[in-house]
């Protein structure tokens, strides 16, 4: 269903397990993730386990078979694309289990089990994370 939303282009509503909405257009179906362009650009990718639902956005047409059985056209994983993004050391927030709000910093090191950001503020400290339970991690504008 992803992969064909995906080319579809069809805008939609994720809400993931933590409460989250975000809203936009999935560019990328892969294994475990997606990844969706938001309204101003920005990249956001959410763990396919960490969707609670899914809602066709305006003018989205729904599928008629909301099951598809194909495998996503990209095999990569959601770990493999965040150690991919860790040697920009992009700005990122990142929608945690357990967490009231967003955590912003610079992505310092992603592993397969445990994220590294240096976090903002003054000053500022360093956290890691567990993958396991990152619902999202939005891509910031740098500066």
């Amino acid at each position: 269903m992803l992969v064909d939303l995906a080319e579809r282009a069809t805008p939609v509503t994720v809400t993931t397990t933590t409460g989250r909405a975000l809203t936009g257009t999935i560019v990328l179906a892969a294994t475990d993730v997606i990844v969706i362009s938001g309204e101003h650009g920005s990249a956001t990718y959410v763990r396919i386990d960490h969707i609670g639902s899914l809602r066709h956005g305006p003018g989205g047409r729904p599928l008629d078979t909301p099951a598809g059985g194909r495998a996503a056209p990209r095999p990569t994983t959601f770990g493999a694309l965040l150690a991919d993004l860790a040697p920009d050391r992009p700005r990122v927030a990142l929608d945690v289990a357990g967490q009231s709000g967003l955590l912003t910093g610079e992505l310092r090191a992603a592993g397969r089990d445990v994220l590294t950001i240096r976090l903002d503020g003054d000053p500022p400290g360093t956290v890691h994370v567990a993958v396991a339970q990152l619902s999202a991690l939005v891509l910031l504008a740098s500066g």
